[in-house]
């Protein structure tokens, strides 16, 4: 197979075919019709893309979940992105996080749970000590908590998308990026913008 991508950021000499980036729509939608170029047929993107959850994962994220007294339904939250928006410059995480987190608590009649990445354990029990923090640090776990989320309440970060690639309710809390570009891709996904 030859290379086939985008000719920004010095990789046009790598690739067998260069195409110029067209910006303005979704992201998805830009990486499927250069998919479709590179396989040379003509296809309409998904409108969900079904992220598989391997099976042993899945029921891996069931065991911690009872482990923890989780047996029914929750909300997972994700709390965490790394990162700048490329745009802006500006810091991804909700500024109102914290506080979203303490009446959710009080108010929902659901447990809360968050499921912290390396090294951010001490900020998730520091930060939102009225959610139940399952260690862990497996992206394959973290994938099947989100499949058996009732709801998703996340920032912009890799989370949220894959709950919306799985077709998870979603509520999706972006800042300074370009929603109409970055947004989680799938059919259950409410994006709030602040």
């Amino acid at each position: 197979l030859r290379a086939v991508g985008y000719a920004k950021e010095g990789r046009s000499p790598l690739l067998a075919r260069a195409f110029p980036i067209v910006l303005g729509g979704h992201a998805l939608i830009s990486y499927w019709n250069l998919a479709c170029h590179f396989l040379r047929v003509k296809r309409d993107p998904p409108a969900l893309v079904d992220l598989a959850v391997d099976a042993t994962k899945a029921a891996e994220a069931r065991q911690l979940l009872a482990t923890h007294g989780i047996p029914g339904e929750f909300l997972l939250i994700c709390p965490f992105a790394a990162g700048l928006a490329t745009k802006h410059k500006r810091n991804k995480i909700w500024p109102a996080f914290r506080e979203f987190v303490e009446l959710a608590s009080k108010q929902l009649d659901l447990p809360l749970v968050v499921y912290p990445g390396p090294g951010e354990q001490p900020q998730a029990r520091e930060h939102y000590p009225d959610a139940r923090m399952i260690d862990g640090c497996d992206l394959a776990v973290n994938a099947g908590l989100l499949q058996q989320a009732t709801l998703v309440v996340a920032n912009d970060t890799g989370p949220a998308h894959m709950a919306a690639a799985m077709g998870q309710h979603l509520l999706s809390v972006l800042g300074p990026t370009i929603a109409v570009e970055w947004a989680p891709w799938g059919p259950n996904v409410e994006v709030l913008q602040y």
